[in-house]
Formats: structure tokens, sequence, C-alpha cells
């Protein structure tokens, strides 16, 4: 977290890939006044937020109809 403490002087959007996003992360970057985003590994999404499984999305049918959030928790936002 010392490499946040570095760029808090300036204003940045920071992205990361499933390898490193957090919700822990993504909440103590809000908390102090980040916005950041990134991919999230399905064991590392919470189990009070159930994401549609593929069978599920593919019933849908329109392409629109798979953008949705599911869950707003501590300001982040799940989406599939």
């Amino acid at each position: 977290m010392h490499e946040i403490e570095a760029i808090k002087k300036f204003s940045y959007n920071l992205f990361f890939d499933n390898l490193f996003t957090t919700v822990n992360l993504l909440v103590y970057l809000t908390e102090n006044g980040y916005t950041a985003s990134g991919t999230m590994r399905k064991n590392r999404v919470p189990k009070e937020c159930p994401l549609l499984t593929k069978k599920d999305f593919a019933k849908t049918g329109k392409k629109e109809d798979h953008f949705s959030i599911i869950e707003r928790t501590n300001g982040i936002i799940f989406t599939k």
C-alpha cells in the first residue's frame, strides 16, 4: 500500500486484472478517495452476491440483457 501513498496527490482511476482484484482492496481504495475497477475471479466474489451461471445467461437471449448490476456493497458494483 506504500505505492498508493506515493500517488495520493494525483487523480487516478486504477484498474486491476483478476489476479489482484479483491473486495478488500477496492474498499480500501474507495475509502481513500480513489476509483478503481477490475475483473474478479469467481471464488473472490462474496457469497452474498451470487452471479448468474453461464446456463442462466444463455436463457436471457439478447446480448443487452447480459449486463446487470448484481449488488452494491461498500460502494462496489458487481456486474456480469
